[in-house]
């Protein structure tokens, strides 16, 4: 079907849970994140991947979209807001995850840990989630990407920071 929005941001970051069909296809938007940690980088790195989520979960949580559906009653837990996130190469730490979720009252679900891979596994989870005959053609869809979670100190880190920002404000603004 051809009559889902699709807008394209910036994430790049096994087995939980799938997106929810009927109650969360009805309004808000279903969010498709990917989580790269990269097995053969140490712990610095790492961390700077999960800086980078909470950043955008906190832009997410700040952004004009989201307060203005709170604004109507929708709230955390009723699916206004729902990110998908797929995870790739290191083992991923799924109890941080929901608990920064949480905190930004953002219902979050693991689709699927990886071993290898890279972003067009969790692009195929959002085609596949559009296809659907049960997704409403009125919820917004996203692919967020976390710009500099893998190439993050390589001469170009401000430069990925500041399109990260722009374009993960950009996403969310009305």
């Amino acid at each position: 079907r051809d009559t889902h929005s699709l807008v394209v941001g910036t994430v790049d970051v096994v087995a939980d849970a799938a997106p929810q069909t009927n109650e969360d296809a009805a309004r808000g938007f279903s969010i498709f994140y990917n989580i790269y940690l990269d097995k053969e980088e140490g712990t610095q790195k790492t961390e700077k991947a999960y800086e980078i989520i909470e950043e955008q979960l906190v832009q997410l949580a700040e952004s004009s979209s989201l307060l203005d559906l709170r604004s109507r009653g929708y709230g955390y837990g009723s699916n206004d807001v729902i990110l998908n996130y797929n995870s790739i190469g290191k083992p991923f730490n799924t109890t941080r995850m929901q608990a920064m979720c949480a905190q930004h009252r953002i219902t979050c679900r693991h689709l699927q840990h990886y071993p290898k891979g890279d972003e067009a596994l969790t692009q195929q989870s959002l085609w596949d989630y559009c296809r659907r005959e049960e997704t409403s053609p009125s919820r917004v869809v996203v692919y967020l990407h976390p710009k500099g979670s893998f190439h993050a100190d390589d001469g170009h880190g401000a430069s990925q920071h500041e399109w990260r920002q722009r374009h993960t404000t950009a996403v969310f603004s009305r």
